[in-house]
């Protein structure tokens, strides 16, 4: 199977729902490695999962609010999805938070 039809399967599940497949779509688009870069569509994967309360999802978004990466810039939406995303767990968060990444 090639990469592109990983991705596609992939879809498939990040389209019923499912919030790992929908973070792992997200971090397809931000990083241009098997599909295009779109950090847009990059963003709405993230949304998409982060409604889910998946926290390395809230993380990511909360990281494209600060930087203005496919959103408007935001640092108040940013502080809260950061800090939503270290509540449920986020490894990566809570590193941001402590100033270790």
């Amino acid at each position: 199977m090639s990469n592109l039809e990983m991705v596609e399967q992939l879809r498939i599940v990040a389209e019923q729902g499912d919030a790992l497949s929908q973070y792992a779509m997200g971090v397809i688009y931000d990083t241009g490695e098997i599909l295009k870069e779109d950090h847009e569509e990059a963003v709405r994967w993230y949304r998409l999962a982060a409604e889910q309360e998946y926290a390395e999802a809230q993380y990511a978004l909360g990281v494209r609010y600060l930087s203005g990466q496919g959103v408007v810039q935001d640092i108040e939406e940013a502080a809260r999805l950061i800090l939503l995303a270290a509540d449920n767990g986020s490894e990566e968060a809570i590193e941001f938070l402590k100033g270790e990444s």
